[in-house]
């Protein structure tokens, strides 16, 4: 045809098909190496401090301190109570944008209210770690949003 005349690599059948042979198939990628560090209980969210260490919320209503160097694990005290159970519990942990020089963090959890409702939160404290750097507690806990109306039963609150 004259469009398989005008273009050397068309056909009157298609486009032709040159190169090489096809490269050799590749073998998959072994499985990734899996090295525990720490023990938690329903670990559930985590955050890198510059230094190199996480917090780490676990459901049931702890906020750990992690040093992945030795696994040593330490915990925050002055979380909020949480409505634990089904889809509810201290959920996610996020360093401030500024982190460094406010020592802020947010943190997402489900709350109990009356009449056997819950509903979730989001609450911003400071990061206090005491002298061992093993632990430490949150203070000027402030919440900044509240689910209303709370809702009965365990399941997705918002």
């Amino acid at each position: 045809t004259a469009a398989a005349s005008a273009n050397p690599q068309r056909t009157a059948a298609g486009p032709r098909v040159t190169g090489g042979p096809l490269p050799a198939r590749r073998e998959p990628d072994p499985p990734f190496l899996s090295t525990p560090v720490a023990t938690l209980d329903e670990p559930w969210a985590m955050a890198f401090l510059p230094d190199g260490r996480l917090l780490v919320t676990e459901k049931p209503g702890q906020l750990r301190l992690v040093n992945v160097a030795n696994g040593q694990v330490g915990t925050i005290a002055g979380v909020p109570p949480v409505a634990y159970g089904g889809q509810g519990g201290l959920g996610d942990v996020v360093l401030h944008p500024q982190f460094a020089g406010n020592r802020y963090v947010y943190l997402s959890y489900a709350e109990a209210g009356s009449g056997g409702t819950r509903g979730a939160v989001v609450a911003r404290a400071r990061l206090t770690l005491d002298a061992s750097g093993n632990g430490g507690s949150l203070t000027e806990f402030e919440v900044l949003w509240r689910q209303t109306p709370k809702v009965s039963g365990e399941g997705h609150y918002s």
